[in-house]
């Protein structure tokens, strides 16, 4: 999607939806490359889907957390004047919409992570070698860190980087036979 002058005139509300669904690296494809049918994506951004989207999940649920503490949130007022008690039942009500917002916008992101670590895993699947396979399941459907990869392998972190980049090589053929990676 590329803004152009005329972003403002061409702008609708299915633009705004495509804004939240679409991460914002891919926003600004070139339309060229997109009427193609070519993606820029490479491996690593493949495998890297399920990590974004999870983190995606986690911030909103985050969100939620706040939103739930603003609507038990408790004031209390000292002064002379008797207080009726209530209170603002409109922002209460605005804060349990956003709530539910939230909730559906993560049952979406939760649906794409699945489908997402499917397709991760079924090309992981297509990887030669076992330890290379290992190597990108920890990385990009367990989000291990580099060195714990080493240490529950039993390798080195060096020998770890240079299984990584074997099966990112790897990976990228099994893209490209897909036409899924540049």
């Amino acid at each position: 999607m590329r803004f152009g002058r005329n972003w403002a005139v061409n702008h609708t509300v299915a633009d705004d939806v495509l804004a939240k669904t679409i991460p914002k690296q891919y926003q600004t494809l070139s339309v060229d490359a997109t009427q193609r049918g070519e993606n820029p994506m490479d491996a690593k951004e493949y495998l890297g889907q399920a990590y974004r989207i999870d983190r995606r999940i986690n911030s909103k649920l985050n969100q939620i957390a706040v939103l739930r503490g603003l609507a038990t949130k408790v004031t209390a007022t000292l002064g002379d004047e008797p207080v009726s008690g209530t209170r603002n039942p409109q922002r209460l009500q605005f804060i349990i919409d956003k709530i539910m917002d939230f909730e559906t916008e993560i049952n979406a992101d939760v649906d794409s992570l699945v489908d997402a670590r499917k397709r991760v895993s079924e090309v992981i699947g297509q990887v030669s070698g076992a330890d290379c396979q290992l190597v990108l399941e920890y990385r990009y459907l367990g989000f291990m860190a580099w060195d714990a990869i080493a240490v529950s392998m039993g390798f080195s972190p060096r020998w770890v980087y240079t299984l990584h980049g074997r099966a990112l090589k790897n990976v990228r053929k099994i893209l490209q036979s897909r036409k899924v990676c540049s």
